[in-house]
């Protein structure tokens, strides 16, 4: 039941908001909206950290455009999805080192485009 009200509420929000993508990293809580955005039409992909998938990026890669993996081995897990891509793990030093102006231009993007990237980590976040 609470799935299908964060369907709801996540729908309703995305029409607000209106993301140009919206990328899960797995968990419950990235379930609900990232299901409400595939329904909507808008691009969606997930990314699975972990060798085994989760429950939710296991369920969601039936919607979504496109999958990415950290390890070569997840992608069987992924059959149903057209699109996997094996992109390895995000890492935090690369980041920090990176240059905002390539990093935009990677994307296509001007610099000063608003732009929010949302992490998390699965130590068990609260509702």
């Amino acid at each position: 039941m609470r799935f299908w009200q964060g369907v709801r509420r996540s729908k309703a929000l995305l029409k607000k908001f209106k993301p140009d993508v919206v990328v899960g990293t797995g968990g419950y809580v990235c379930g609900p909206v990232v299901y409400a955005a595939a329904k909507l039409g808008i691009p969606t992909v997930i990314h699975e950290q972990n060798v085994v998938p989760g429950l939710t990026n296991h369920f969601l890669s039936r919607y979504v455009k496109g999958v990415a993996v950290s390890f070569a081995e997840s992608k069987p897990h992924f059959a149903k999805c057209p699109d996997v891509v094996h992109a390895g793990n995000p890492c935090a030093s690369a980041v920090l080192r990176a240059d905002r102006k390539q990093g935009f231009a990677s994307l296509g993007l001007a610099p000063e485009t608003p732009f929010v990237v949302v992490v998390g980590g699965s130590g068990g976040p609260k509702r």
